[in-house]
């Protein structure tokens, strides 16, 4: 497996629709911590579920822009806004509650190997955005048939054919 010696850089446009930030489904619970999941699509797509939490109060609305992502050999980097402004309700004290996003990314097929998903938030609005979260994920080396369709088609007639030989005898 070779890696690439000099970082190449792709800017993807295959990044599906703008974020998805709900309310999670536990809202007396702490925001869930990140995860992502990763899927081979086709031997071309690859998908990665992303999934994030983070506070919010009724005082405030969060936004997130259209992620864009950047692959550097090992590493996935997503750079993503985070915008929160008041509501203008000034609710005293603000209800705290969990806010959840979920992004769906499609990459175009990577090497197998391991790799890092970074994403990272640009800050806008009156406090900080959430941290850099940085997950590590592996894609295994694709199973490759040793024979064509041709050979194993091959191979199954000359099992049956020694099979049912071997019934006469």
């Amino acid at each position: 497996m070779k890696r690439l010696g000099v970082a190449v850089f792709v800017l993807l446009a295959s990044v599906r629709a703008s974020a998805t930030v709900t309310t999670c489904y536990n809202v007396a619970a702490l925001p869930p911590p990140a995860k992502i999941t990763v899927v081979q699509m086709s031997p071309s797509i690859l998908r990665i579920f992303f999934e994030n939490g983070f506070g919010s109060d009724t005082n405030e609305v969060v936004t997130l822009g259209e992620p864009v992502v950047l692959v550097s050999a090992a590493e996935i980097q997503v750079r993503q806004l985070y915008s929160v402004r008041p509501t203008g309700s000034g609710e005293v004290p603000p209800i705290g509650y969990p806010l959840c996003q979920r992004e769906t990314l499609d990459l175009p097929a990577l090497q197998s190997g391991r790799y890092t998903l970074v994403w990272t938030y640009t800050y806008s609005g009156p406090r900080t955005a959430p941290p850099i979260v940085r997950l590590p994920f592996s894609l295994p080396a694709t199973s490759v048939p040793a024979l064509g369709v041709w050979g194993l088609a091959a191979l199954a007639l000359a099992l049956v054919v020694i099979g049912s030989l071997r019934l006469l005898c």
